[in-house]
Order: structure tokens, then C-alpha cells, then sequence
């Protein structure tokens, strides 16, 4: 009679419970699990959770195949070192790679371009000084363009957009290749957006006002950034007027933001800058592509992907709010809400004391060839907007609305007693956004950040009056 073998339970055991405990403990399920905004923006952390990960499933697979002796010797020799070889094979390939998307990033294509990484870097360079520069003579085209801020998950349907941009000289938008300008516009994406190059704002300037424009916006900059553009490519135009635009929205966060990036942190999450490592930057490449792994899509072009609108008894989507202007009622999301500090904390704020040494300097950069500078302040859609919402906005709205409403000014009283006591000066598109929106009329599109058509078309001619 045959003798069957009695086999230790405990390597059995060991070895199931690993292979289920690898695949339970993923990044997805922990942050799932222990994550209140399903993030872990930690790099690090992710990355000890994927090697831990991966030790748990392998130890596993070679306890429960190898957990004798002589069957371990044979695995060594036989099946762990082609594996070890094989390994670090696809490891130096993929630095080779990388090193070749970075080093020729037209050849990014296809699903890469997809991956946030991947796409900074199709459209990016990193700068010292600028964090990073739009690649000159990149073009892109978005057709069924809906917002930065639409998702289909709204169940509402807005009217699709195409969007056009070419980045010509320096990386900035142009609606005028000819040399030379009157007056040069500094700001961030509400200088730079346009569906084509005559849409954006600098181009409605030059065509109310008559003098020649420069447009020097470019999305995700700063205060800090501003000044650096104006000195590096705003001084050689023969400008007489340096239009700086500051967005209530975030300028003040990107002050923050940059100051971060100075020291060795990331922008926005924008993490392409040369001072970081190669090896680093490979990592963040690889940390990008897990995490589009599995991913949905929020903000789809596609008009096919659209949810058919909700019946107009029922509620809106909690993210939304419902505008009453004149005869009209416009469903639309806030990007920004209204900064809750009172003009007095926020004037004694080491942000504002930033500020203040940004805009002196400013002050003392254009003095030298004699341009005038002018500071544009630029309120955000729930500053002129939200005494316009009604009770059928969500709820998340609803419960801040009066304190929003109430605050909505505090900002703009702040940056305007700045620039007064050092003598900049100032101009406020809110007096002239506010009697639109007393008429009626909508100056942001429902489901972006951004001006529409007529927003930039009403900045330009409130700008325009003020020109010399």
C-alpha cells in the first residue's frame, strides 16, 4: 500500500495567506479604505505599498511551489536567476525608454499622451525659473470641448466647444505675428484661453483699443511667474503699458504653490523640473502610469458620452448651482470659492507680504524703461454670480452661500489696499461683471473656470478705457 505524505500545513498556510493578503493590500483598495478624498498623493507611500505588494504575492507563489530544500536549490539555479536576468533586462530597457520619450517627447503618442506625465512633458519644458514653458509650436485641438470643470456624471448636456490653441514664439498663444507692441498682457490661463487665437482676451484688447498687444498668459502661472515673464520677454517689445492680471481664483495659491517648488516640492503636481533626479523623474513616470491604470474618465469630449439631461423636477447634481438672471435660469459649477479671510488677516499674511515685494518689484521693473504698470484684478465666477443661485443649487452650496455672499469681497479690497500703498496702479473688472450680471447676462461658461466670448470681450473694453 502506498505511503501518502503528510505535508507541514504551516509553509501551506503561510503561503495562501501571503498570495491573499498581496492582493487585498493594493493601492486601490487602501485608498479606498483609508483615503477621505480616495488619494495618496504620496509617491513614497505608494511606492512602498507596490513593493510590498509584489514581495507578499512572490514569496507566496515560491512557498507554495518551493518550500523544500532541494525543491529551493533547483528553483535558484534553474528559474530565479533567468528570472533575476529577465527582470533587470526590462528594467534597463524601460530607463532606456523613458530617457528616449524625454529626450525626443514628439515621439509621445498614442495612450501615453493620455497619462498627465506623459502629456507635460509632449507640452512642457521645464524651466528654473518658470517652473516649466509651453514647447514652441505645439498645437492642440479639442473638439466637444465642454470645461474644465464638466463631467457627464452631472446628467446635464451644454453646448461642445472646439477649442484651437498654436503656441507660437516663446510658447505664447499670438493673434499677431508681427514684431513689436503697445502694451503687453501678463496673466495666467484667462490671458492665454481663447478657442482660437482672435478669441482670447489680448486679441479683443487690440481690436477695442487700436494699439498692438502682446499676449504674454500662460496656464497654471502665478504672481511669482508673472514677474519672471515680464522680465525675460516683456521688456524688448517697446511696450508703454504692462497690463498684470491677478485671478482672484488662485494667484494667491500659486504663490504657495511656487514657494513650495522652490524648495524641492512639487507645483500643482507638476513634477518635470531637472532638478529632480533621473532616476526620480523615472519614477514619478512609472508612478503616473499606475495610477491611470484602471482610472475612469471624468471630462469627456465625445459628445456620445454625454448622460441625457435630468427632468426639471429633480434635483441638480450636489457639485452644481442654478443661476437666475433676468428671464433665464442656467445651471453652472463654481471653479473657486470666495476667500473667507477678512482684509485685515490677510494684509498681515506672509502671502500678502510676498505679494507686496512681487508688485514693488514689478514697480521697479517697469519704471526703468518707463512702462506704466497696471494691475488687473480678475474676480472669479462665484464672486459676481453667487447672489444669483437659487434654493435648487446643491447642497454643498447651500450651507456656505450666505457666508460665500457675505465675503465675496474681502480678496479684492485686500489686493486693491495693497496696490495703493505702493502706489501701483489698479483696475477691477468686478464693477463692470457685476451690472452684466445684473442684466441678465452670463460672462463665464457654465461648466469652465474661464471667461466666455463676451466675458473677454467686456475685460477688453474695460481695459481699454483705461489706456492712455
Amino acid at each position: 500500500m502506498k505511503r501518502i505524505s503528510n505535508q507541514p500545513r504551516l509553509p501551506i498556510f503561510l503561503g495562501v495567506l501571503l498570495i491573499v493578503g498581496g492582493f487585498i493590500c493594493n493601492v486601490w483598495t487602501l485608498t479606498y479604505l483609508f483615503s477621505e478624498d480616495n488619494r495618496i498623493v504620496s509617491l513614497k507611500l505608494r511606492g512602498i505599498i507596490w513593493v510590498v505588494q509584489c514581495s507578499c504575492l512572490i514569496a507566496g507563489i515560491l512557498i507554495l511551489r518551493f518550500w523544500r530544500r532541494q525543491h529551493m536549490d533547483y528553483f535558484v539555479v534553474h528559474c530565479g536567476m533567468p528570472a533575476m536576468l529577465l527582470a533587470t533586462s526590462l528594467f534597463v530597457c524601460s530607463l532606456g525608454l523613458y530617457w528616449l520619450l524625454e529626450t525626443f517627447p514628439q515621439l509621445i503618442s498614442g495612450p501615453l499622451i493620455k497619462i498627465p506625465h506623459f502629456a507635460y512633458l509632449s507640452r512642457w519644458v521645464p524651466d528654473a525659473d518658470l517652473v516649466a514653458r509651453r514647447r514652441q509650436g505645439v498645437s492642440q485641438t479639442y473638439y466637444g470641448f465642454r470645461g474644465d470643470l464638466y463631467s457627464p456624471n452631472y446628467g446635464v448636456s451644454t453646448k461642445p466647444m472646439t477649442y484651437r490653441a498654436t503656441f507660437a514664439a516663446n510658447g505664447f498663444r499670438s493673434h499677431d505675428s508681427a514684431p513689436g507692441a503697445n502694451v503687453v498682457v501678463i496673466g495666467d490661463s484667462y490671458v492665454e484661453f481663447g478657442l482660437n487665437e482672435n478669441d482670447t482676451f489680448p486679441a479683443h484688447l487690440q481690436n477695442v483699443c487700436g494699439l498692438k498687444v502682446k499676449n504674454l498668459g500662460r496656464a497654471w502661472y502665478g504672481p511669482d511667474q508673472y514677474l519672471a515673464v515680464l522680465k525675460r520677454y516683456g521688456l524688448d517689445h517697446g511696450a508703454t503699458t504692462a497690463v498684470v492680471c491677478f485671478f482672484e481664483g488662485n494667484d494667491i495659491g500659486d504663490i504657495q504653490e511656487y514657494q513650495r517648488w522652490k524648495t524641492g516640492g512639487h507645483y500643482h503636481g507638476f513634477r518635470l523640473t531637472r532638478q529632480m533626479p533621473f532616476l526620480k523623474r523615472y519614477t514619478v513616470a512609472v508612478d503616473e502610469i499606475t495610477r491611470a491604470i484602471g482610472k475612469p474618465r471624468n471630462n469627456v469630449a465625445d459628445p456620445h458620452d454625454v448622460i441625457p439631461p435630468s427632468e426639471k423636477n429633480q434635483p441638480i447634481h450636489p457639485d452644481m448651482v442654478e443661476l437666475e438672471l433676468g428671464d433665464q435660469r442656467v445651471v453652472a459649477k463654481f471653479g473657486y470659492n470666495n476667500e473667507l479671510r477678512e482684509p485685515e488677516t490677510l494684509l498681515q499674511s506672509e502671502i500678502f507680504t510676498h505679494l507686496r515685494e512681487v508688485l514693488e518689484e514689478f514697480k521697479e521693473v517697469c519704471a526703468g524703461p518707463g512702462i506704466e504698470l497696471i494691475v488687473l484684478y480678475i474676480p472669479t465666477k462665484a464672486h459676481i454670480y453667487a447672489k444669483y443661485t437659487t434654493e435648487k443649487s446643491g447642497e454643498p452650496w447651500l450651507k456656505i452661500k450666505h457666508k460665500q455672499i457675505a465675503a465675496q469681497g474681502w480678496l479684492e479690497q485686500s489686493v486693491s489696499q495693497l496696490c495703493a500703498k505702493i502706489q501701483v496702479r489698479w483696475v477691477s473688472l468686478t464693477p463692470a461683471f457685476e451690472e452684466a450680471a445684473r442684466n441678465g447676462e452670463l460672462l463665464f461658461y457654465p461648466f469652465d473656470t474661464h471667461w466666455n466670448t463676451e466675458g473677454r470681450q467686456l475685460a477688453a473694453e474695460v481695459v481699454a478705457s483705461q489706456l492712455n
